[in-house]
């Protein structure tokens, strides 16, 4: 009987590579919602190309869909103009912030309870999970733990931690952080956010915000995938290794 070939794990830099692009992903998208873009941050996409980083771009019609919209709207002469930002930054008031109901309010606790309010069950609950890594928002008292920007920020976080273990071979460290990942974002982002990102995407006024509404939808569409392969690929290094430490110990 032919013995059965054990499937090799992907280069160990090839995962570190995806890790860091989804960090970036999180990254970007909790500075694009966690307050108005200063005229510093658009000048940065502009001369930087930073969304070529962008997870899966190539490979999720919503997320590259969202580049292409938001390079169209970076391509304006007069993108960085006072009177273009001063729009730009009117599109986040009126969508995060208010006066008055907003369009797309930026909280979890908002889309899972019937009177639509802040600073319930919802927001204690994500406050318990930050408090687990001991992480403590720095807008704490300014904004409710269930933020967009401060839930997209714990992934982050957490996507961090995983590079960090990775790098240092702690395999069991970093897959209990990735599906940390996988159950924050099972049990609180994927539960409110798809919601949140198509209301960005249907009621933005620029360009801007509504193809950061469809990068958030796509990313939040792609990426638990992308952490159901990670933690395979790091499976697969953990057995490697346990398969290595048991031919030295028969040797």
């Amino acid at each position: 009987m032919a013995k059965k070939t054990q499937e090799k794990p992907i280069a160990k830099k090839k995962l570190i590579d995806a890790l860091g692009h989804r960090f970036f992903s999180y990254s970007f998208l909790k500075r694009v919602f966690i307050e108005e873009p200063t005229k510093e941050f658009v000048e940065l996409l502009i001369n930087e190309n930073l969304l070529e980083i962008f997870l899966a771009e190539e490979d999720n019609k919503q997320i590259k869909k969202g580049i292409e919209t938001v390079y169209l709207y970076l391509k304006n002469p007069d993108v960085l103009s006072d009177e273009n930002m001063d729009d730009l930054g009117a599109d986040y008031v009126n969508l995060f912030i208010g006066p008055g109901k907003l369009p797309a309010p930026p909280y979890e606790s908002v889309y899972l309870n019937d009177k639509r309010l802040v600073f319930q069950e919802e927001t204690m609950q994500v406050r318990a999970e930050y408090l687990k890594e001991n992480l403590v928002s720095e807008h704490l008292q300014q904004e409710p733990d269930d933020h967009i920007a401060l839930e997209l920020n714990f992934i982050g976080h957490l996507c961090h931690k995983t590079i960090t273990d990775l790098k240092a071979g702690r395999l069991s460290s970093a897959k209990g952080y990735l599906e940390n990942q996988k159950k924050f974002m099972t049990d609180h982002l994927l539960v409110w956010a798809p919601e949140f990102a198509d209301s960005v995407q249907k009621s933005g006024r620029t360009d801007f915000y509504r193809g950061t509404g469809h990068i958030l939808s796509g990313l939040l569409a792609y990426d638990m995938e992308m952490v159901d392969e990670l933690i395979r690929q790091i499976d697969l290094r953990i057995d490697q290794e346990k398969d290595k430490k048991a031919k030295l110990k028969s040797v």
